[in-house]
């Protein structure tokens, strides 16, 4: 994943320690953003790194996962998507706009991609 860095998950959010003003705020969120859009993303990582817990939910596109991180031994939520139904069900729109989505939110309790690993039949969304 890029190296962004994350607003921290309490507290008063120091605009001023970011920038000399809201407009300069504003202006370089809106820049950050338009750049993490535009920009084709895929991890280094693999799914090999993850060590699968147990299964959380299922949707009419794949099934999401609580994995550990075996090189931090961090806890995420993995979304494993097959390929053949996105195509099937002519989702590949959705799905791109939803990666840049998860890539770009940056804000305190949200959700944010980790990494977007692309494998042989399936896409892993951490």
């Amino acid at each position: 994943m890029d190296n962004i860095e994350k607003y921290p998950l309490y507290g008063p959010l120091e605009i001023n320690a970011l920038g000399s003003n809201y407009e300069s705020f504003l202006e370089a969120g809106k820049t950050e953003i338009k750049n993490l859009w535009d920009k084709k993303h895929q991890s280094e990582h693999n799914v090999d790194g993850y060590e699968m817990i147990r299964y959380l939910a299922k949707g009419s596109f794949g099934k999401v996962v609580l994995v550990r991180n075996k090189v931090d031994d961090g806890y995420h939520a993995m979304k494993v998507l097959e390929k053949e139904n996105i195509v099937k069900k002519k989702q590949i729109l959705h799905l791109k706009g939803e990666i840049n989505v998860l890539r770009c939110v940056n804000f305190p309790f949200t959700m944010y991609l980790q990494h977007f690993i692309i494998g042989n039949t399936l896409l892993y969304i951490v």
